[in-house]
């Protein structure tokens, strides 16, 4: 698929060569049998499974499993499963991956320690989904105190002591001015109310299946970050044959022998 192309199918996808600069995206499983790369423009989306031999200078993501033969290189990769480097000499370097379950490579990050970044415990859709209701939170939350302030700046605060003895003082023209700012105030808070049990709700979609862990079996370079959940781990020194977990009591990332 050439530089400019888009495809876009129901179903599967099968690309007998090459995937570059090129927008692909499918309901279904994605197959590059070459490889899939370009100059920064290229988007892959499965919604299902996607396999390939390499990915490069590339932004790729799936629903399922991401298999990769050989090598993820300058990329942003995310799967909603794992994320798996086949080969014996398969690396990442440079890229941001992030897998819900598990990341398995050989190698990861590079002598000139490169930034390389593996995450693993979350799911990308979920926190796009919280993304945006926070930004509805967020113009709700200004509606309220604005609406606050011209409660205030209009009838002073002794309104919010007891506001039905208030408003049945006040002559009507001011009660019925007074009456629609608080019911705005009162629609606001119930919006705010139904977005928060809805944010509540989407991050109840991050608890996981299994435990997540990051697997390297050959050597994680110095400057390569491990993202386990919330715990952060920045490698300061050549490890060699590691399996990366969090410690579930002293909550920081530990790791033990791969093999």
């Amino acid at each position: 698929i050439m530089p400019g192309f888009s495809v876009k199918a129901k179903g599967n996808i099968i690309v007998e060569k090459n995937v570059d600069d090129a927008h692909v995206e499918a309901t279904g499983d994605i197959q590059v049998k070459a490889g899939i790369t370009g100059k920064g423009a290229t988007k892959v989306i499965a919604g299902g499974k996607l396999k390939t031999l390499y990915i490069l200078n590339s932004n790729v993501e799936a629903v399922n499993e991401i298999e990769v033969e050989d090598s993820i290189i300058n990329c942003k990769v995310f799967s909603n499963d794992r994320i798996s480097v086949t080969d014996k000499h398969g690396k990442i370097m440079g890229s941001d991956v992030t897998a819900r379950h598990e990341i398995i490579v050989n190698a990861a990050g590079s002598p000139q320690e490169n930034t390389t970044v593996l995450t693993v415990g979350k799911s990308l859709f979920v926190e796009r989904e919280m993304a945006e209701i926070r930004k509805e939170m967020n113009i709700v939350r200004e509606k309220v105190d604005e609406t606050i302030r011209k409660i205030k700046a209009s009838f002073g605060e002794d309104l919010f002591k007891n506001p039905k003895d208030f408003v049945a003082k006040l002559p009507t023209v001011k009660k019925k001015n007074c009456l629609i700012l608080l019911k705005d105030l009162s629609e606001s808070n119930r919006e705010l109310k139904e977005l928060t049990n809805r944010y509540k709700e989407t991050e109840e979609k991050n608890k996981l299946e299994r435990e997540p862990t990051i697997t390297i079996t050959d050597v994680v370079y110095p400057g390569t970050v491990i993202n386990i959940q919330k715990r952060r781990r920045l490698i300061e020194q050549k490890i060699q044959n590691a399996k990366f977990f969090e410690d579930q009591e002293e909550k920081v990332v530990k790791f033990t022998s791969a093999v």
